[in-house]
């Protein structure tokens, strides 16, 4: 699979690299999002590894705390389009689905 990420609001993706990015990253390991982002992240992961559950978990993180940044995978076509996630639920009860946008 290919995908893309696309920045949007130069402002939004600023920000969430100021708030949301370690200062201070582990030494020998990439920077890392805070907690809260990581435990939503793998939420929405839900225990599995498969490429659609970290597609639909990478989606929802990104629009869930407004990072300016969209995760879009490239369809038979070569175009390519926004992955988006629906979360329904909350908590233990809560389902993500993933919802393509055109």
């Amino acid at each position: 699979m290919t995908y893309m990420l696309w920045l949007l609001p130069i402002p939004l993706w600023q920000r969430l690299l100021r708030k949301n990015i370690q200062k201070v990253p582990n030494p020998g390991a990439a920077p890392d999002f805070p907690g809260v982002v990581f435990d939503d992240y793998e939420s929405a992961r839900d225990g599995s590894f498969s490429e659609l559950a970290n597609e639909i978990a990478m989606a929802y993180v990104l629009d869930k705390y407004n990072t300016g940044i969209a995760l879009l995978k490239q369809n038979s076509d070569g175009s390519f389009s926004k992955l988006g996630t629906t979360q329904t639920g909350s908590g233990a009860d809560a389902t993500y689905t993933q919802n393509n946008c055109p």
